[in-house]
């Protein structure tokens, strides 16, 4: 007895390349959505945490002219060097927390910027001697200028950025007058 062929009901190759080929779209598109959906929450915390860096940075600054007010001492006499140019500048957590502040030679060299986290999650300026120092993508500095035709005011520019493929970074400026003179 021979069987009817055309009485078989399937799917032509076609079909099935066609159906395959429309899965797979979708397969790809989701997959990008994903993907740009992680790239976007990544580059929002590293702005949120350098939008916090560059304003801590720019609150010590101006807790270190305060604090010489306290002693009356020039607003600026914090300032190592000349007082302008690009400094490091950061806590130091010990017995009685300080502030430090450095002035640096080769501000182009970036690598010398790189935060890592201490033990306590704390961001700081990375010690090559410490093991306990966990590397971090951020860095972050300062700058300081002279202005033009202002005896009593520099302008502090607070620079905090990384590198993810491509290097973001968030600029924070703003005036530090002599506020007792003014």
């Amino acid at each position: 007895m021979k069987k009817n062929i055309s009485n078989i009901h399937g799917f032509s190759i076609v079909e099935v390349l066609v159906g395959i080929f429309i899965f797979t779209l979708g397969l790809v598109s989701v997959y990008a959505v994903v993907e740009s959906t992680i790239k976007i929450g990544e580059y929002n915390k590293y702005s949120l945490i350098a939008l916090q860096l560059g304003s801590e940075q720019l609150e010590l600054v101006r807790n270190m002219r305060d604090g010489n007010y306290k002693t009356l001492r020039n607003y600026m006499d914090w300032l190592p060097g000349s007082g302008t140019g690009t400094f490091q500048i950061s806590h130091v957590y010990d017995e009685s927390p300080t502030v430090d502040i450095q002035w640096v030679n080769n501000p182009e060299n970036i690598s010398q910027f790189q935060l890592c986290h201490d033990t306590g999650k704390r961001y700081i300026y990375c010690d090559s001697n410490n093991p306990d120092h966990t590397p971090t993508p951020l860095y972050r500095y300062i700058e300081i200028t002279d202005i033009p035709n202002v005896d009593t005011g520099k302008k502090i520019r607070s620079v905090v950025g990384w590198n993810r493929k491509w290097n973001h970074e968030i600029i924070l400026d703003m005036i530090l007058t002599d506020w007792r003179r003014l």
